[in-house]
């Protein structure tokens, strides 16, 4: 008869592989199937795979124990066959690539703790994101991120770029992953986290180049949230310019504010391809220019590359000359762009004329 303490390690062993069994068995069946209904099997991975972790962490603390764990667990379901290695990367022929795992994240933050887990898709991973606080016993699950709406129009698997904590707020920065395109959708969300759960202040998305520029950029403060990429130019010779997107935190209030563009080319651009909504923050009270985008030209026929486009009016004032349509050399719009301070761009008019001292056709 076996002694008790060797029955308790072996029955200790087989709750831990329970948990990898499940994952197996929900995972085998999706590698050999086109069927797109992955609802039922994603969202029970995405669960089993956190819980079995978390049930792993115990009150384990320190850059060497967490690195430790993350090892041990990655082992695991490696034995497991749960992972793909390099197939997993790149556009593939075959109807199915999901069935897979990537190595499970874990990043020590003092007293924070978060877990990056990887599901495999069309092309690229669905990544969930799970942030826990140190307490007495062991670490507690205070904030998640996981995409479980499966309808159509309504999931945005992501790759994370950053999540970034401050006090009791939590942002992350994702990017969708397409076989090919560079340009890519552009995530960024915001909470604030509390003992009733989480409270969502900001939820953006758009489409961004992610080609060859530099990396998303993202800063969080406990009053300020900032991020940067680039995004189409409404000026298809410009390609792109660069998106700032700064917001003032107050409470669980979130304003946009400024500086939107570091140039009055680059905020002229801004102003032009953006939304009346976006752009009236930063608009001088003038009629004419709400008029004028109401009835903005199409984007394809726009254009700010040539000689002249941007000129200096006087000190702190640039015109921006754009060429609305590319059959008509006289078809021209004028704006009067104002540097109230550093970056502190706002559109102040709008004519069909040249101020005299910068008409470049003269």
């Amino acid at each position: 008869m076996r002694p008790l303490g060797v029955l308790l390690l072996l029955a200790a062993f087989a709750r831990a592989e329970e948990p990898v069994a499940r994952l197996k068995q929900l995972l085998l069946p999706l590698r050999t199937t086109s069927d797109v209904s992955f609802e039922r099997p994603f969202r029970e991975v995405k669960q089993v795979l956190r819980d079995w972790v978390e049930s792993r962490m115990g009150n384990a603390h320190g850059a060497q124990e967490i690195g430790t764990l993350a090892a041990q667990v990655n082992n695991e379901l490696r034995e497991a066959g749960l992972f793909c290695g390099e197939t997993c990367f790149g556009y593939s022929p075959r109807l199915s690539e999901t069935g897979y795992l990537d190595e499970v994240r874990l990043e020590f933050r003092a007293s924070h703790l978060v877990v990056h887990t990887f599901l495999k898709i069309q092309c690229t991973f669905d990544e969930s994101a799970y942030l826990y606080e140190k307490r007495v016993g062991g670490w507690r699950r205070v904030w998640q991120s996981e995409q479980n709406d499966y309808r159509a129009k309504h999931y945005f698997p992501q790759t994370l770029d950053n999540v970034l904590t401050a006090s009791d707020l939590v942002a992350t920065v994702g990017h969708s992953v397409g076989c090919m395109s560079a340009w890519r959708n552009v995530y960024l969300r915001l909470w604030r986290i509390g003992t009733n759960g989480e409270v969502p202040l900001v939820d953006h998305r758009q489409v961004a180049f992610l080609g060859n520029v530099e990396p998303i950029k993202t800063r969080l403060s406990a009053d300020h949230l900032s991020v940067e990429y680039a995004v189409a130019s409404v000026d298809g010779g410009r390609h792109n310019r660069p998106e700032l997107r700064h917001y003032q935190i107050r409470g669980d209030e979130v304003h946009r504010v400024g500086p939107v563009a570091r140039s009055a080319l680059d905020f002229a651009d801004f102003w032009i391809g953006e939304r009346w909504g976006e752009v009236e923050a930063f608009t001088a009270p003038n009629p004419a220019l709400r008029e004028w985008k109401m009835q903005r030209p199409e984007f394809d026929q726009l254009s700010l590359a040539f000689p002249g486009a941007l000129c200096p009016v006087k000190k702190g004032e640039w015109q921006v000359a754009l060429h609305t349509d590319p059959a008509d050399r006289a078809a021209m719009s004028y704006f009067l762009v104002q540097e109230r301070a550093k970056h502190d761009f706002r559109m102040v008019e709008v004519r069909l004329k040249p101020w005299t001292q910068c008409d470049w056709r003269e």
